[in-house]
């Protein structure tokens, strides 16, 4: 007799009895208010009845399948597109186009794989074998299914939780990759650490199913072990390609051609979709996507409709002092700008899906006009609501609009093909508490390392020394010690954060920039406020640096007037 007579069979009878003390967790599960009882019982039928199906069809698709090679590739391209609306579906947030941005990346993986495992590693005979293809397949894509999810889970996550650090990078003349390189670091390592966990522990504590399946079905242990080893590697190939190409496009859909983060196209999941909507919703949206970005796109300005515009709720105020005979840095002509209304219920910077038929369009401001010259003071002020820090992120480049009101250097913002270099000029400081890893020599190392500072051949820009240097005499000049610029940004006080990021910003500008200051002494005491207050206007004077404040504080605004 052979091993593989030597086979136990398993009838339906005893894999009944199995589902027994499932049934009894179930049952103490749901008496101790667990909330998982339901799952068990879901979970328990699901693979009885899955498999079982799956044991039917797979047994003439084996048999027709080594004669029929579209037949055996037709029905790994369904187990792909399972897997990737497995994969796409289970984030907290979710992208439009989501499964595509999962369902490209892993067909490719699992292509170029498959390619290289049966046509050079196995050699099946045919090479489409489906007693090889389709096993071998199902596992790559069962063990894709977790690092995949979890990835983008973690990228999507980060880019609404950690916007302000993105943003503040951005502001500092970082590209795309260099403002979110952290996270996705971080989004991979979660993606991998599953796979990377199984391999360190296979063969010492664990002894893999497929390895096992063989052993069952009579192969010699080496041989099993040696055919464990390739299914290894290969499910990490698999599994850490489709994760980084995931999660490397998912940043490139998060940003626009002018390198803004567009959080406005994150959405919090409600339910999770069932593949049929999916594919239906998925289906109606190819025909209008375009119609639907233009429209979009559109929208940055006022919409044509009159009647669906909600007029702001005050006046917007520019004021500059300190104008010189020069020519201007930076002018803004004719600006308006208003965005679409919101549910109220919707996380920070995640936007509900809004009819484009249906929804008003608030205006925040409209035909905004003013001129920025070195040494210059600008005052903007308002009501709360009337869209001064989005005039400032607009200036920035931050805050999608019509990029070809601002023109910073004689240069349009729309006509900049490298916005991280107008950035470096036009710098946009936030009045929230900076909330990054690292201290502000780490910040100030990792600035200095773009591409925008590296590639600055006129040499207009500071060094890193002379950004040190500057930083430490403004932080000596407002009553502060140095040695906080080696503290962690986390343990700084708000004053102390707002101070330090000031200073950093003013010493990282290059001769006759531009400086926008979003109520950034708003944690400080009358005191320090002076004192920042009076060096920022000598450092920009000394600098031919035009300065822009936002401030609610009206004795703020009275000696700005005054001066």
């Amino acid at each position: 007799m052979t091993q593989t007579e030597d086979l136990i069979n398993v009838s339906a009878i005893e894999i009944l009895i199995t589902m027994v003390p499932l049934m009894m967790v179930a049952w103490v599960s749901s008496i101790m208010g667990l909330g998982i009882a339901s799952p068990i019982l879901v979970g328990t039928i699901r693979a009885f009845v899955q498999l079982s199906i799956l044991g039917f069809i797979l047994d003439p698709i084996f048999v027709w399948g080594v004669d029929l090679w579209w037949l055996v590739l037709g029905y790994c391209g369904l187990m792909i597109l399972l897997a990737s609306y497995e994969s796409s579906v289970r984030s907290k947030y979710y992208l439009d186009g989501q499964f595509w941005m999962v369902l490209l990346p892993m067909a490719a993986t699992i292509v170029c794989v498959g390619a290289f495992a049966f046509c050079i590693v196995l050699k099946p005979d045919p090479v489409w074998d489906p007693q090889y293809v389709i096993p071998i397949v199902g596992m790559l894509l069962g063990n894709c299914i977790n690092g995949v999810s979890l990835a983008l889970n973690s990228i999507l996550n980060s880019l609404v939780e950690s916007s302000r650090e993105i943003e503040l990078l951005l502001s500092f003349g970082a590209n795309s990759y260099e403002a979110t390189s952290r996270l996705f670091r971080d989004a991979v390592r979660t993606g991998a650490m599953p796979q990377l966990n199984g391999m360190a522990i296979i063969g010492i504590i664990s002894i893999p199913g497929m390895m096992t399946g063989q052993i069952l079905g009579g192969t010699s242990v080496m041989q099993a072990a040696r055919y464990q080893i390739l299914i290894t590697y290969f499910i990490a190939l698999c599994s850490f390609g489709t994760t980084i190409m995931e999660t490397y496009l998912t940043l490139q859909v998060c940003f626009d051609s002018r390198t803004i983060l567009r959080t406005d196209l994150l959405r919090k999941r409600d339910a999770k979709p069932t593949f049929l909507a999916l594919l239906r919703s998925l289906c109606k949206k190819i025909g209008s996507y375009c119609q639907r970005k233009k429209q979009l796109s559109s929208r940055c300005g006022l919409p044509s409709d009159e009647s669906t515009r909600l007029l702001p709720s005050g006046s917007l105020c520019v004021s500059t002092w300190g104008r010189s005979g020069s020519a201007p840095i930076l002018s803004v002509e004719k600006l308006s700008y208003g965005f679409e209304t919101q549910s109220d219920d919707e996380a920070p910077g995640v936007t509900a899906k809004i009819d484009s038929d249906t929804a008003n369009f608030r205006t925040l401001f409209e035909n905004v006009s003013f001129q920025l010259y070195p040494g210059s003071t600008t005052l903007v002020s308002g009501p709360s609501g009337v869209g001064k820090s989005s005039l400032l992120r607009i200036v920035a480049g931050l805050t999608k609009a019509d990029a070809d009101k601002v023109v910073l250097s004689g240069v349009s913002q729309i006509n900049y093909t490298n916005m991280p270099l107008y950035r470096k000029k036009c710098r946009y400081v936030p009045q929230t508490k900076v909330d990054i890893p690292g201290t502000p020599y780490d910040f100030m190392a990792k600035i200095t390392s773009f591409k925008s500072w590296k590639s600055d051949i006129c040499g207009t820009s500071p060094t890193h020394s002379e950004i040190i240097n500057a930083s430490r005499e403004l932080l000596r000049s407002w009553g502060m010690n140095s040695s906080l610029l080696d503290s962690e940004w986390k343990s700084l006080s708000g004053g102390e954060s707002q101070r330090i990021l000031v200073a950093i910003s003013l010493a990282s500008l290059p001769h006759g920039g531009v400086i926008l200051l979003d109520e950034s002494t708003s944690a400080l005491d009358l005191e320090s406020k002076l004192k920042v207050e009076r060096s920022v206007q000598d450092y920009c004077t000394k600098e031919s640096i035009a300065a822009v404040w936002i401030s609610h504080d009206t004795g703020q605004q009275d000696r700005m007037k005054h001066k």
